[in-house]
């Protein structure tokens, strides 16, 4: 007696081009859901979890955080408040740079309207935090290559690439003229 058996089979990553419509779709982006002005600090405290759980000196539920509930207010409240100055309508470049030096971290924003383009990019830190800036409304980018739909993806020079086979990536300096991109690929010997 034979049994068949049903291979299964996994999946591939594919690039959504219209991400506006299709946002829902991304497992690697958080929505932020609110009815209030604080999308992009509540979207600053969940990008946060992905690297921490001790914000603002206090260990957090990271899983309430990221669902949104009562604690993640309360975090961008906080960010507001030791912010002090800040555009009440929204977040701007320049508050996000503040955020940038209060959290020490840094903030990518890739926005839509720029066709999934980085648009800001702060000094550079090694906790790296994206957001996804829709019109004026702010999301979290849990994973920039899936989000590209890419194997791998170089934090230095924002580039998704798909083939690592005896590649290496090396960064150097370039002149602060030079307009060509800061990562060479070379073989591996």
């Amino acid at each position: 007696m034979s049994k068949i058996f049903s291979i299964t089979r996994g999946r591939k990553s594919h690039k959504i081009i219209n991400l506006t419509n299709d946002v829902r779709t991304k497992r690697c982006i958080t929505q932020i859901n609110n009815n209030e002005n604080l999308c992009c600090s509540r979207a600053i405290i969940t990008a946060l979890t992905y690297h921490t759980d001790c914000i603002f000196g206090a260990k957090r539920n990271i899983k309430h955080i990221r669902e949104g509930r009562k604690v993640q207010t309360e975090l961008a409240m906080e960010i507001c408040k030791r912010l002090g100055d800040y555009n009440e309508e929204g977040f701007t470049l320049e508050d996000i740079k503040n955020v940038e030096e209060l959290l020490n971290v840094q903030i990518k924003v890739v926005c839509a309207e720029s066709f999934n383009s980085i648009i800001y990019s702060g000094e550079e830190k090694e906790t790296k935090i994206y957001l996804y800036k829709n019109g004026n409304h702010f999301d979290v980018i849990n994973s920039m290559k899936a989000f590209l739909g890419s194997i791998y993806y170089c934090n230095k020079c924002d580039k998704p690439y798909n083939n690592k086979i005896n590649l290496n990536v090396v960064h150097v300096l370039k002149f602060a003229s030079s307009a060509q991109n800061p990562c060479i690929l070379r073989k591996q010997k």
